[in-house]
C-alpha cells in the first residue's frame, strides 16, 4: 500500500514539474556583430592538389586565437572567421609540422561579407616531387614555404589557380553563382 501511495506521488509531482515552465526557453544573442565566433553564409575556398586530408593550422594576427581547418582533395569550401589568419603548421597522416622560423610565412585576408579564395596547396616532403610540377604549371604563381615535425622536413606550396577553381564552382549546382575575391 505505501509503495502505491509513493508511487501515484511520484507521479503526481513528475506530471506537475513539466507543467511548471510557462515561457518559451530564450535563445541566447550574440554579443556584437564583430563576434569572431559567429558564423557567416561566406566561405573560404582551398583546393587540396597532392593529399587526401589535410589539417591546416592558423594563428589570428588580429587577436592570437588559433583555428585549425581540414580541407580534402578537390575543393573545400570552410567558414572562417574575418582577420588575417597566418598559417602556423599543418598535420598529414597523424604527422604534426611546424612553420619554421622564416621571414615568408604564407597569411590569409579574410574579408567581411565576402566570399574568399584561400589558395590551391600542394605539398611535398622533403620538398615538392617532379610528379608535382604540372600541377604547379597550372597555376598563376606560387609561394614555397618550409615545414619541420620531429623527424621530418616539408615543402607546402600555396599557389593561384583562381580561375581553375573558379571554372570548377561555377560547373557544381550548388556554388554556381559563388563569387571569389583572392585571399592572400
Amino acid at each position: 500500500m505505501k509503495t502505491l501511495f509513493f508511487l501515484s506521488v511520484l507521479s503526481l509531482l513528475a506530471s506537475g514539474c513539466g507543467s511548471i515552465l510557462t515561457k518559451s526557453p530564450v535563445k541566447p544573442s550574440i554579443s556584437s556583430s564583430n563576434d569572431q565566433s559567429k558564423t557567416s553564409e561566406y566561405i573560404t575556398v582551398f583546393e587540396l592538389a597532392s593529399h587526401r586530408k589535410v589539417q591546416l593550422q592558423f594563428k589570428s594576427l588580429d587577436n592570437g586565437n588559433k583555428l585549425s581547418v581540414i580541407i580534402e582533395n578537390g575543393i573545400t569550401q570552410k567558414s572562417i572567421p574575418t582577420g588575417h589568419w597566418e598559417l602556423t603548421g599543418f598535420e598529414n597522416e597523424g604527422v604534426s609540422f611546424l612553420s619554421m622560423n622564416t621571414s615568408k610565412k604564407f597569411v590569409l585576408t579574410v574579408k567581411p561579407k565576402s566570399n574568399v579564395y584561400g589558395g590551391s596547396i600542394v605539398i611535398g616532403c622533403p620538398s615538392i616531387g617532379q610528379d608535382d610540377f604540372k600541377l604547379l604549371k597550372n597555376m598563376k604563381f606560387f609561394n614555397r614555404y618550409p615545414f619541420r615535425s620531429s623527424k621530418s622536413l616539408c615543402e607546402l606550396v600555396v599557389g593561384n589557380d583562381f580561375a581553375g577553381v573558379k571554372s570548377s564552382l561555377q560547373k557544381s549546382p550548388n556554388s554556381k553563382k559563388l563569387s571569389l575575391i583572392m585571399g592572400f
